[in-house]
């Protein structure tokens, strides 16, 4: 079951993300949140997120139930999606599950949500799509890089002489990101990509209610019947 902490959902409101993303590392993994190489599998267990990997046409989806104050979150990530970009995706999703569905939630707007997601997102955070950004993917974006690579830890590892190739292992992702990581947290970050507020498109992230008819849900509808004829990953 996912427990919403209040103390989280008010550094939410602060808009901080990486004040969010070592806070998330703090309260669900303990004292192995200073392991800079992030148990992923471990965050998204105690996080009360149950994890599927099937046959999709997109990259992943988020599909949540609450039955009766029992929140369920589940995601669920097209199963030819592997390693680094598998570790990134998931931890965009979680961060979506904390920025834009947490408060829906609390709020009761709901008693089912979810979300799917087309792109990749680490390609977007590297820089690889050249189009605009919708401003709740690029928080999602750094919400990733934030939790798998905390500011602190990658300060403290290249004060101590860690060159970037040295903190693969150690953040246990690929270089590309590590550099994109560093740059981002130094004086003189590249300049933020071009934002857009505007509602999604069709091919973006589809956040969907189901109090409200939106072509959405019945896709995640069909995604919740697949994960409950799959075995947990």
């Amino acid at each position: 079951m996912f427990t919403i902490f209040p103390q989280i959902q008010a550094i939410v409101k602060e808009d901080d993300v990486e004040k969010l993303a070592l806070v998330v590392r703090q309260y669900y993994l303990g004292p192995k949140a200073r392991i800079p190489s992030l148990k992923l599998d471990l965050l998204l267990q105690n996080c009360g997120v149950l994890c599927h990997s099937l046959e999709l046409g997109y990259k992943a989806a988020l599909v949540i139930e609450d039955r009766n104050g029992q929140i369920r979150p589940r995601i669920v990530v097209n199963h030819i999606v592997k390693d680094h970009e598998r570790r990134f995706l998931l931890a965009h999703i979680l961060g979506h599950l904390f920025i834009d569905i947490q408060e829906d939630l609390i709020a009761g707007k709901s008693t089912r949500l979810g979300l799917y997601e087309d792109d990749s997102p680490i390609k977007r955070y590297l820089g690889e799509q050249t189009e605009s950004i919708q401003a709740h993917e690029r928080k999602a974006d750094l919400f990733a890089a934030a939790i798998l690579a905390p500011k602190a830890l990658v300060k403290a590892a290249l004060a101590k002489g860690y060159k970037p190739q040295d903190l693969v292992s150690v953040f246990n992702m690929p270089l590309s990101f590590i550099l994109r990581r560093i740059e981002e947290l130094s004086d003189q970050p590249r300049p933020s990509p071009v934002l857009s507020n505007s509602l999604p498109a069709e091919n973006r992230l589809q956040k969907v209610d189901s109090t409200k008819p939106q072509r959405g849900f019945s896709k995640l509808r069909r995604i919740a019947k697949k994960i409950d004829d799959s075995v947990d990953i």
